[in-house]
Order: C-alpha cells, then sequence, then structure tokens
C-alpha cells in the first residue's frame, strides 16, 4: 500500500511540472519519450472483456476517489437489491420488485466477476429480453378476445342507459302529472271550502258556475281581447296559466317575444305584452281550438301544429312544459270524451223519439289514443318509405290513409289534419316520381309501373306530362347525334327513321302505361307537335333549293319511305306530311 500511494503522489508531481521541463531539457527525444508515456497512461481506457462495446472511463487517482466516494453516498440513499449470483445467473424477478434500481444491480453483479461471468450475465440479460418481449406478444394475443367482449358489453351497456333514461322520463312525466292532480284537486277542494263560506257567490256545494264565470271575468280583465276568443259557454273555466314562456322562430329557434299562455278545458290562448299609452297590457293574439291543434315536446321546447303552421315555445322550466304537455292531453281526452257522451245521448234520443236521424259514432271518439297513436306511426313510417324510395309500401299507404279519411262521416279537425299531412307526403312522392319517370323514359317496365302508382296517387295529368316531356327531350338528343355528310337526302331520311321509330316505341309503351281510352287524346296532341317539328327541321335543310330539283324530290322520296314505320303501330301520319309530299 505505500508504494503505491509513493507511486500515485509521483504521479501528481509529474503533471504539473511536466509542460515546464519540455522547454528546459536539452535532450528532447527523451522528454518526447516521456511525454508520450504519460498520456498512453492517462487516456487509455482498458474495455470489460467479452462485452461488445463495452468500456470503463479512466480518470486520474484524485478524481476517482472523489468519484466513489459519490456513489458510495448515493448507494446509502437507495434500498439493497440482490444481485446474481457466483456464477453470473440473472435472477429475473428481482427486476419486478418495486426498489428495483438497475445501475446498483448491474455494479453489485459484476463487481467481482470474471470475464466467463460477465459473459454469462450478458447473456442472461439478453435472453431474458427477448422472452419478454414474447410473453408480452402472447399476453397480448391472448386477450384481445377478451377485449372485443368488453367492447361489445360497453355497446350494450350504453343502450341499456338510454332505455333506462326514457323509462325515468316517463316516469318522471307520470309523477308530475299525478302530482298536477292532486294539486288541482287540493284547488278544487279549497275553491268549495272558500265557496262555502260565502253564500252570495254559492247556493251549493256541487256548483261550480260562478267560479268559472269569476275565473273568465277575471281573464277578459287581465288580458285584452280574451273575450273575443273565449266568451262565456257554460262549463267552460280556465285549467292552468303559464306566465313564463318565450315563443322561438319556428326556423332559426331564435327567441321572438315572451308570451303568457292560457289553457282551458276546450281552448289555448295566447297573449303578448305590449305597451300602450305608456301601460304594458297582455293582449290575446291567437287561439286554438284544442282538438284542431297538436302539441309536442321537440328539443327542449314545445312545437304546436295547426294545419300548415308551426310554432315553437320554450321555458327557462323544463317542469313546466312537461306539466303543461300533460294536462293538454288529459284536457283533449276529456274533450273527446264529452263528446263522445253527447253523440251517445244524441243517438239515444234518436232511437226514443224516431224524428232525429241517428248518428253514427267515428272509431277518433271511439278510441282516440289508439287512432291517433296508428296515424302518427303510419305517418313516420310513410316518411322512411318515401326516404328509402319504396315506393309500392308508400302509394299503398296514402291511398289507404285517404280511403280511411273520406269514410270517415264525421268531419273535424282531426280529418282535416290527417288529410293534409296524407296530400304534403303524395305530393313529395309525386315530385320523386315524376323524377324517376323522366330518367328512366326508356325502359318499359319502369315507366309502367311509375305511371301506375301516379294515377293511383291521382297525378294522371303529372304523369302524361312527364312521360311526354322526357320522351321529347330522348327524341331531340337521338336526333341531334345523327352525322351530316354533305348529303341531304341521306340526313333527312336518317333523321325521318329516328324520329318516326321513336314515336312507334313512344306509344307502345304509352298503351302499356295509361290503359284508359280516355288518355290516347294526349299522346295524339304529342304526335302532332313531334311531326309539326319535324316538317319544320324539313323545310329548314331544303331552304334555297328548288321544288323540281332532284336534291328536293329524292329528300322528299326519302321521307316518304320512312313513313310505313308509324303504320306498324297502326299510325298514319301522311296526312299531318300531305303538304310535303304533294310537292313530289
Amino acid at each position: 500500500m505505500s508504494a503505491q500511494r509513493t507511486r500515485q503522489r509521483s504521479e501528481r508531481n509529474l503533471t504539473p511540472n511536466f509542460a515546464g521541463k519540455l522547454g528546459d531539457a536539452p535532450d528532447r527525444k527523451d522528454q518526447k519519450h516521456v511525454a508520450d508515456r504519460m498520456m498512453r497512461r492517462y487516456s487509455t481506457k482498458p474495455a470489460i472483456g467479452g462485452m461488445p462495446g463495452g468500456h470503463q472511463e479512466s480518470f486520474p487517482a484524485g478524481l476517482r476517489a472523489i468519484q466513489q466516494t459519490a456513489v458510495a453516498q448515493e448507494n446509502k440513499k437507495l434500498p439493497p437489491v440482490k444481485p446474481a449470483d457466483k456464477s453470473g445467473k440473472v435472477d429475473p424477478s428481482a427486476f419486478s420488485a418495486s426498489n428495483f434500481n438497475a445501475e446498483q444491480y448491474v455494479e453489485a453483479s459484476i463487481r467481482h466477476a470474471k470475464e466467463s461471468e460477465l459473459q454469462t450475465f450478458y447473456s442472461d440479460l439478453r435472453r431474458i429480453k427477448e422472452e419478454t418481449y414474447v410473453n408480452l406478444q402472447r399476453n397480448v394475443f391472448r386477450n384481445y378476445k377478451e377485449f372485443v367482449v368488453i367492447a361489445k358489453e360497453v355497446a350494450h351497456l350504453s343502450s341499456d342507459m338510454n332505455t333506462l333514461r326514457e323509462y325515468l322520463t316517463n316516469l318522471q312525466s307520470i309523477t308530475a302529472l299525478l302530482k298536477n292532480d292532486l294539486d288541482l284537486a287540493q284547488d278544487e277542494d279549497n275553491s268549495i271550502i272558500a265557496q262555502r263560506r260565502h253564500a252570495k257567490f254559492r247556493n251549493s256545494i256541487a256548483d261550480l258556475t260562478t267560479i268559472y264565470a269569476s275565473q273568465l271575468a277575471s281573464l277578459w280583465e287581465r288580458v285584452e281581447g280574451s273575450q273575443k276568443y273565449v266568451p262565456s259557454f257554460p262549463g267552460r273555466h280556465i285549467i292552468r296559466e303559464c306566465p313564463n314562456f318565450v315563443e322561438l322562430h319556428a326556423a332559426t329557434y331564435k327567441p321572438k317575444q315572451p308570451v303568457y299562455i292560457v289553457l282551458l278545458d276546450d281552448h289555448l290562448l295566447v297573449a303578448t305584452s305590449k305597451t300602450r299609452a305608456g301601460a304594458t297590457k297582455l293582449v290575446a293574439e291567437k287561439c286554438w281550438n284544442l282538438l284542431d291543434i297538436e302539441l309536442k315536446d321537440i328539443h327542449n321546447s314545445l312545437q304546436l301544429i295547426f294545419g300548415n303552421e308551426t310554432y315553437v315555445y320554450t321555458s327557462e322550466k323544463n317542469d313546466d312544459m312537461k306539466t303543461l304537455l300533460a294536462i293538454y292531453k288529459r284536457a283533449c281526452e276529456e274533450m273527446k270524451s264529452s263528446m263522445f257522451c253527447l253523440l251517445i245521448c244524441f243517438n239515444l234520443l234518436g232511437q226514443k223519439s224516431g224524428s232525429v236521424p241517428r248518428a253514427r259514432i267515428p272509431s277518433t271518439i271511439l278510441e282516440p289514443a289508439k287512432d291517433l297513436r296508428w296515424i302518427e306511426d303510419r305517418m313516420d313510417e310513410l316518411d322512411e318509405w318515401i326516404a328509402h324510395k319504396n315506393f309500392d309500401d308508400a302509394v299503398n299507404s296514402i291511398t289507404q290513409g285517404r280511403t280511411i279519411t273520406l269514410s270517415q262521416q264525421f268531419d273535424g279537425p282531426t280529418t282535416e289534419i290527417i288529410g293534409s299531412k296524407l296530400d304534403e307526403r303524395a305530393q313529395r312522392l309525386c315530385i320523386i316520381l315524376c323524377t324517376e319517370l323522366s330518367e328512366n323514359a326508356g325502359k318499359k317496365n319502369v315507366v309502367r309501373r311509375t305511371v301506375r302508382w301516379l294515377v293511383e296517387l291521382g297525378f294522371e295529368d303529372r304523369a302524361r306530362s312527364a312521360f311526354s316531356s322526357s320522351r321529347d327531350a330522348m327524341i331531340k338528343q337521338r336526333t341531334r347525334q345523327i352525322l351530316f355528310q354533305g348529303e341531304i337526302p341521306q340526313y333527312l331520311s336518317d333523321f325521318a327513321l329516328v324520329q318516326f321509330t321513336l314515336m312507334k316505341n313512344t306509344w307502345e309503351m304509352w298503351q302499356l302505361a295509361f290503359q284508359e281510352n280516355r288518355m290516347a287524346s294526349g299522346f295524339a296532341a304529342w304526335a302532332a307537335n313531334q311531326i309539326a317539328r319535324f316538317k319544320e327541321t324539313f323545310s329548314r335543310q331544303l331552304d334555297g333549293f328548288s321544288t323540281t330539283g332532284d336534291e328536293y324530290r329524292n329528300s322528299i322520296e326519302a321521307v316518304r319511305n320512312q313513313i310505313p314505320v308509324l303504320r306498324e303501330v297502326g299510325m298514319d301520319a301522311s296526312f299531318l306530311l300531305k303538304e310535303i309530299l304533294q310537292q313530289a
């Protein structure tokens, strides 16, 4: 140990004085030799045997001691790890420890290892790395099916959550309706109790006429013009008043104005605030019969449909909208029930007296909820069939709905609403069918089927116009494709052949599509227009030629030879072309 320390001191003493000695010594060769020896000693980096590219940096003795002291202090802070055994084999379980430190593990494993042990240690590390990669890949493939099953379960869970959300919404609506019924019952009870105390307003417990009259009088006083819409009528009363509503634009859903909604037992009144003479007052703006309108909940708002008109109302509180919708539905059912009772009494009176004709009770009153639900479902299916171009089912549905509507002897608002909805969808379907007819004017089966649908919908004139226009366009397209090679008789012969052949085909398709004899007049007018156009083309081509020339005579003869094409289907256009043929 003493000899080693002496050698280290001599090395440290030689290092700072070496630069000065190189400039003073006369023997340059010895100095250069000593300098090379010292540089090799301090720059040598011994490599670890058996490790490719492995090396350990070499520091001077003083720096090496400082480094060892720092590493020792750092290792004191880390928990101990289990190094490799004496043979250099690696234990993979040591890597999964929570306190594993790679640097400490490698240092402890190769501190006193030989070259063979280092080689074994390196080989084990490579082997463990490859095994870990293979195991990880195998586990990923093994768990892939489990991932798919879990994803499907998550999708089913999402669907179940949506269903549960709908159930909760329905439960909330039912609860709100029951609560409102309870509130109304309590209000009626309170009103009855109050009226018992004031005998001047009521003469008996069951008489509510005075209460209803006072309600209407208060409404007339607060809402200007309301008496015009809801005059006094036996039994008419206010069910609910909703002051916190706003009218939205039906297309953009932007707020328009605040409204005051009053729901009566047979009408729905909407009033707006207006300033007159410096004072703000409610003014009645719209009023509808409950059976003439349809109220639906759409996108956190209420959509009111009256014929072709649509109004949208909303409120800051969703409970107000749900309550109003529930009370509206109950009022409609009660109103229809009262109408049903009146008709039954009317029939009984007619049976007893024999002088009053018996009225037919329509199914829309006997089963209002069922019929309305059936109508809405049928309309949704009809929209779906039209969108998917399922024309056969759509046409049958419209014709069936029209038959049911016309068979109803009770001419009420419900029948008018159903008829307007059917007519609107029939118009939309007619536009699509006319487009299909124009695009497939050359296919006999498509033309026959499409025309039959249009005739069943009641659009015979539009079917005839669409078919004639499409065939006219086809004839123009085909005749313009004829090449003119300088010989006018040959060109007119080809032109007449194409024109007359397409007219013949049009007549054959017309007979298949329009089988009624009264529709044949439409084809006659169309054919006359085609012949007139042919005569115009003929005259324009021979303009400037002498009628006695060979060119003119050959052209007329070429046209005469093509006329028998029309005679194959019983058409004779010679009388229409008489002016041309007489010049031959």
